[in-house]
């Protein structure tokens, strides 16, 4: 999917009946785990709940955004005037349509301003706008799909996925085995060593797992290539037996499906116990 700017996207299909339960889980845990200086590591070491924000590849964002009221499209301000002229554009041939109302404001600065509304035409689920304000007034920058990725004040964002070589976790599990791929460029450099502990959010419906890496030391030219290297292999345990519920990777918004695609024929789910 094209995100209408200097750049493109593309975003794996989202798994849209999880996206309610799992942002409010989010919200409501963050919440409760907040603690007044905000740190983003946890005395053990572990990723803090209370670091937790989403971005679309700007501005951050709370997960309360992502599930705050909509209509922001209706505001008497010259932002959402901008916004309204655009999603009442006529349609262009080959390009989903931006939903004409039920957006949310995510984040809102001086210059820059970031909606998003629940749309089927993409395959993230969330049609996004970015809005600037320059000499001809608010006008649009980047508009399209977007899948909101964790980010991190001092660390970097990471995404994993099951390791497909070992038994995957079932019913009565409380351990299982993750890769984790870290998101920013370093120049190939493994991460091994630089994963955190994740953090684990554990609700009646789902089970989600975050994770964080602390940058590397900065290359001897301060710039960073992107080749990425193999992901990290982690040890994971659960506080509780894993059961009938997914395990997601929450990371990203909605949580993703952590199976690989493509896993050894003997590696059944949610069988004969294994750990």
């Amino acid at each position: 999917m094209t995100r209408h700017s200097s750049r493109t996207t593309r975003w794996p299909k989202a798994r849209l009946a999880i996206t309610a339960t799992a942002i409010l889980t989010l919200s409501i845990l963050v919440a409760g785990c907040a603690s007044p200086d905000k740190s983003i590591q946890n005395d053990n070491g572990a990723l803090s709940l209370a670091a937790i924000e989403f971005s679309c590849g700007a501005g951050h964002f709370s997960s309360a955004a992502l599930s705050g009221p909509v209509g922001a499209e209706r505001a008497a301000d010259a932002r959402a005037a901008a916004l309204r002229a655009l999603v009442a554009a006529p349609p262009v041939a080959g390009r989903p349509n931006l939903p004409v109302a039920g957006y949310r404001l995510l984040v809102s600065t001086q210059t820059s301003t970031e909606y998003a509304a629940a749309s089927d035409q993409f395959d993230s689920g969330l049609a996004y706008v970015r809005l600037e304000l320059g000499q001809a007034g608010w006008t649009p920058k980047e508009f399209g799909d977007c899948r909101p990725q964790a980010v991190f004040n001092g660390l970097n964002s990471a995404t994993w996925h099951l390791a497909p070589d070992v038994p995957f976790p079932n019913l009565a599990s409380t351990r299982f085995t993750a890769l984790v791929s870290e998101m920013t460029c370093t120049s190939g450099r493994s991460a091994d060593g630089r994963v955190l502990p994740p953090a684990i959010l554990a609700s009646p419906t789902e089970i989600l797992v975050i994770f964080a890496v602390r940058p590397p030391p900065p290359s001897g030219n301060g710039l960073e290539a992107c080749p990425g290297p193999p992901p990290t292999r982690v040890e994971v345990t659960l506080p509780e037996p894993l059961g009938n519920r997914p395990l997601l990777d929450g990371g990203v918004s909605p949580p993703a499906d952590t199976h690989p695609e493509i896993a050894p024929i003997d590696n059944p789910i949610d069988t004969m116990p294994t750990r």
